[in-house]
C-alpha cells in the first residue's frame, strides 16, 4: 500500500545530491526501491528486524535492485545506528511513538548522520490546530488506539528535530496527504 506513495515521493523530490541513504524502519523497502529506480546513483540500506529484512530483499531481488540496496538487520531503539550515510529516511515512523522516544530516535538519527547529512521524514501532518485535514486527523485517532502515538503537527515536529540538534528545517509537500520534512545536522 505504501508504494505509491514511495513512487510519488521519488518523482516529486530531488534526491540527487544524496548519494547513500539509510532508510530506518524501511519495512518491504519499497521507498528505497522507488527511490533507487528513480535517481540511479542512490544507494540505500534497509534498517529493519531480521525477519523484515528477509522479505524485503526478495523485493528489492524483483526489482533488480541487489546492487544498489541492502539490508541490516538492526533495533532502532537499542542499537547504535549505522554510519556512513549522507541521508536518514523515516517514513511513518515517528507516528507509532510518544514524544520521548521519538527525540531518542532523532538524537540518533543526529549522531548518526555526518556534517551536513539531511533527515528525510515522511509522515503526515495534523494541523496547527490539529483537527485537519480529516483524512490525518483519521489517521491520528487509529494511532492514539493502537499504538503509543499520535500524528504530529509541523510545529510539534519541529520542535522535536530542534531539541534533537537538526536545523534547517523545511516541509515540502508529498503525495496525498504527505509531507516530506527535511532537516539538517550543521555541528
Amino acid at each position: 500500500q505504501s508504494f505509491p506513495s514511495a513512487v510519488g515521493l521519488a518523482d516529486k523530490h530531488d534526491f540527487s545530491h544524496v548519494s547513500r541513504l539509510l532508510d530506518v524502519g524501511g519495512g518491504s523497502g519499497c521507498f528505497s526501491i522507488a527511490l533507487a529506480l528513480y535517481w540511479q546513483n542512490l544507494q540505500c540500506t534497509v534498517a529493519e528486524r531480521p525477519l523484515v529484512c528477509e522479505i524485503a530483499k526478495n523485493y528489492i531481488s524483483d526489482f533488480g535492485l541487489s546492487n544498489r540496496i541492502e539490508t541490516v538487520a538492526f533495533d532502532m531503539f537499542n542499537e547504535d545506528w549505522p554510519a556512513g550515510f549522507d541521508a536518514i529516511f523515516l517514513s511513518n515512523i515517528l507516528h507509532d511513538w510518544n514524544d520521548e522516544k521519538c527525540l531518542h530516535l532523532l538524537r540518533n538519527a543526529f549522531f548518526s548522520l555526518p556534517k551536513g547529512g539531511k533527515l528525510f521524514i515522511h509522515e503526515m501532518l495534523l494541523d496547527d490546530k490539529k483537527n485537519g485535514p480529516w483524512p490525518t486527523t483519521a489517521f491520528s485517532l487509529t494511532m492514539l488506539r493502537f499504538t503509543e502515538g499520535k500524528q504530529f503537527s509541523l510545529s510539534e515536529l519541529t520542535e522535536l528535530l530542534l531539541r534533537s540538534g537538526l536545523r534547517d528545517i523545511e516541509n515540502k509537500q508529498g503525495s496525498a496527504f504527505y509531507s516530506l520534512i527535511v532537516a539538517t545536522k550543521f555541528q
